[in-house]
């Protein structure tokens, strides 16, 4: 991605789009364990000024680091900051609020709200949001074990979407 973006920089492209690589290439390292790297492209992202939609992803990615190394309170106010640019960026679709949301419940040891929010994302009518592929591994129960809500692995959960 790097070198993408260096040839769309070369190339003069608006700043709006080579900004939002950053952001997903920081996703990429986080999903790939690469947190080093993923805290040096999230620099990158948050030190320049990529227009609502880089800035709203490289929050969400930048909470999910948070919540992923214990920093709690850091990943809500990456989190907050995110619902707060969205907000007026309404007429985009399909950010990952709902999957980072979850893992960040999850970091706090909240599976109940883990699970709501996990159930939220994939249950909402309408295109399936970014990162839907690890809603459902974050809603659903452990194999054999309690589900978040209180029932065993196959019982409803008692929640109707």
């Amino acid at each position: 991605m790097r070198a993408g973006r260096q040839h769309l920089v070369d190339l003069g492209a608006p700043h709006t789009y080579i900004a939002k690589l950053p952001a997903n290439e920081a996703g990429s390292f986080l999903a790939t364990g690469r947190w080093r790297e993923c805290a040096h492209a999230l620099r990158s992202a948050l030190g320049t000024n990529p227009g609502v939609m880089a800035d709203v992803d490289t929050r969400l990615v930048a909470a999910r680091l948070a919540a992923w190394q214990g920093r709690q309170a850091e990943a809500e106010a990456h989190l907050g900051c995110a619902e707060e640019m969205f907000a007026v960026a309404e007429a985009f679709l399909n950010p990952s609020f709902d999957a980072v949301r979850a893992e960040d419940h999850l970091a706090a040891g909240n599976p109940e709200a883990a699970y709501a929010a996990a159930m939220n994302g994939a249950c909402t009518e309408g295109a399936p949001p970014t990162m839907c592929e690890w809603l459902l591994p974050l809603g659903g129960p452990l194999p054999g074990g309690p589900h978040p809500t209180g029932g065993r692995h196959g019982e409803s959960p008692g929640r109707t979407p």
